[in-house]
């Protein structure tokens, strides 16, 4: 008890005698203050802010001082005391990733001020809030405001706290730490919103909240950013934006996501909220790869509440607005279903994509078993005499116009592989896919039949190619057909050499899939890759490729070169003639994917 008024009336002194300086004194044998040329004291450039409501302790380090109390030690030796030290995160270190994957404890570097490139201390293994181990990467990011707790040491030189999670963060701006993600934006400490639409959250609303408030909310934000790759540290916040990358390499022209922040020039991650973009309207009209002008535009959302990055996020956003465009289906209008025009799987196919035009289709059902998903949401193929499209969602009722959601109800429906129905949705695709969206079905017409069998003609009684074909929509008399759905390929791997053999013909891929990954109902040639196709039983004079694309864009028939003989296309239809016991098609503008190749020989 003497020792603690001992001590208080030694802080009080030290008090005084730095009256000029924004920062009281440190305790501490060695603290600066306590003789010599200890006395530098530095004050922040950029302090937490007021709001923030830390009552951060009177006796916490500033770098600066940290250092000073390093200095006095032997090298290996440390305080034996805990202090309290706070500032800036200048850097993270090279092995800070790989220690929070590995022992849960992060590497960084930090500063006394926000800009500040020297003069660092080096905050050396330390744990999370409380002590406990960290597990998101993204938990300490540049920019942060954090105060740390530990013991204190001189290793070699390097002033740094003493490792293992001997010292652990007490505070950090960092939402992923339980911060409000202000890093000196003066953002508010409490919830402003309601999540309505006359009163949206804001997107520091949905830090605070940290997927605590399950449901669908409007928040209402400025578009910062996006994130490339997996995690939030891979966030983008200046042009040109990066498209998102598929499973075989290949990059798209749009991206997934958008980060949205209370301030339109925000470039800290660990302020920012990430918003998953569905497939559909909103992913289109809001990317920023295909729209850079939204950078720092206000928008308004209204979606789910979810984790997403491993932050605070939005999921299965609805609707957004900007200025007057207006993206998906506003919960707040009423929803009236469209007229539907009624076409073949063809004439669908062939129409233009647009989220506002409704068509109804009638054919079977097939590859339901597909994965997991496909029962879930209802994704399969329908197929007609006509030709054969995928549905990407099937829902038991009309949602609203251009919607992409799904409300899970397909399983409520219990259709199944060989069921006859009729179904609406408007045309769309997805990495050149083309796809029926929003679709909701109509009645279902009879069970157990065959998947119908469309020729390689996707639009019977007319002929895109004259003289390849003498009986347009059928197969020629003699050809030999590989379907992807039944005729698989010798190899498992994913991008393993592929051959597939039948009646002395063989196709074979040098990189791609036949039809045997995940049951999938078409061959990949990825970009780059070859197609060769060889005959053992005669010349070949033809071959039609029906991809599930149209022309050239990616999957279409006109990504390829050929080797020899003539080739033109039309449609999701590619055909070759000519006279060659081999023929080698490189995809070479983009990957392509049959559905089927017929093989005519002379």
């Amino acid at each position: 008890m003497k020792l603690n008024k001992i001590f208080a009336a030694l802080m009080l002194i030290m008090a005084v005698a730095f009256s000029a300086c924004n920062e009281n004194p440190p305790v501490g044998p060695n603290g600066p203050g306590n003789g010599g040329n200890d006395t530098t004291q530095v004050t922040p450039s950029g302090e937490a802010p007021d709001t923030i409501g830390w009552n951060i302790p009177a006796e916490c380090l500033t770098v600066a001082q940290a250092n000073a109390v390093c200095a006095k030690l032997e090298s290996e030796a440390t305080t034996g005391t805990k202090y309290y030290v706070k500032g800036w995160v200048k850097k993270l270190a090279s092995k800070h990733a790989d220690g929070i994957s590995q022992f849960g404890n992060a590497l960084f570097y930090i500063v006394d001020e926000k800009n500040k490139t020297d003069e660092d201390f080096y905050a050396y293994q330390v744990y999370g809030i409380d002590g406990a181990k960290i597990t998101n990467p993204d938990a300490v990011a540049v920019g942060d405001y954090v105060v740390i707790y530990g013991e204190l040491t001189n290793y070699n030189g390097t002033y740094e706290t003493v490792g293992k999670g001997a010292a652990y963060i007490w505070k950090s701006t960092n939402p992923a730490l339980g911060g409000n993600g202000n890093s000196g934006n003066n953002n508010p400490t409490e919830v402003v919103g309601a999540g309505t639409y006359d009163n949206p959250y804001t997107a520091n609303d949905v830090l605070l909240l940290a997927n605590s408030n399950a449901g669908k909310y409007w928040v209402k934000a400025f578009i910062v950013g996006q994130v490339n790759g997996k995690s939030i540290s891979g966030a983008e916040f200046d042009a040109p934006f990066t498209g998102s990358s598929n499973d075989d390499g290949s990059v798209n022209n749009y991206n997934t996501n958008i980060l949205i922040a209370n301030n339109a020039d925000e470039t800290n991650s660990g302020n920012c909220v990430p918003v998953q973009l569905p497939n559909g309207a909103l992913r289109t009209g809001l990317n920023l790869v295909q729209n850079e002008d939204l950078d720092g535009v206000e928008v308004l959302i209204y979606g789910s509440l979810e984790a997403y990055f491993g932050a605070a996020g939005i999921k299965s956003p609805e609707y957004a607005k900007v200025g007057d465009k207006e993206f998906g289906v506003n919960p707040n209008v009423e929803q009236k279903e469209p007229t539907a025009k009624v076409v073949t799987i063809a004439e669908f196919n062939a129409a233009p994509e647009a989220t506002d035009v409704y068509y109804e289709l009638t054919g079977v059902i097939s590859g339901l078993d597909a994965n997991a998903n496909a029962t879930i949401y209802g994704n399969f193929d329908l197929t007609d005499e006509t030709a054969s499209v995928y549905v990407y969602g099937l829902t038991k009722e009309f949602i609203g116009v251009g919607s992409t959601s799904n409300d899970k109800s397909f399983a409520s429906l219990g259709l199944k592989n060989g069921d006859k129905i009729t179904l609406r949705g408007f045309r769309g695709s997805y990495n050149g896919k083309i796809e029926v969206m929003g679709a909701y079905f109509v009645k279902l017409i009879s069970s157990g039949n065959e998947t119908p069998n469309p020729g390689t003609d996707p639009n019977p009684g007319t002929d895109p190619n004259p003289g390849t074909d003498p009986n347009p929509g059928t197969t020629p008399e003699g050809a030999i057909v590989f379907d992807a759905d039944t005729d698989k390929g010798n190899a498992t791997e994913t991008q393993a050499p592929y051959e597939v053999s039948k009646d002395g013909i063989t196709i074979n891929v040098s990189s791609g899939r036949l039809g045997v990954y995940n049951n999938e109902t078409h061959y990949r040639i990825y970009k780059g890759q070859t197609i060769t196709i060889t005959s053992t039983v005669g010349n070949i004079k033809s071959i039609n490729f029906t991809c599930t694309a149209n022309d050239d864009a990616q999957y279409g028939p006109g990504c390829f070169t050929w080797s020899t003989g003539d080739y033109n296309y039309s449609g999701a239809v590619g055909t070759w003639t000519g006279s060659a016991s081999e023929v080698v098609f490189t995809a070479s503008s983009n990957q392509v994917r049959a559905t089927q190749v017929v093989v005519v020989l002379e």
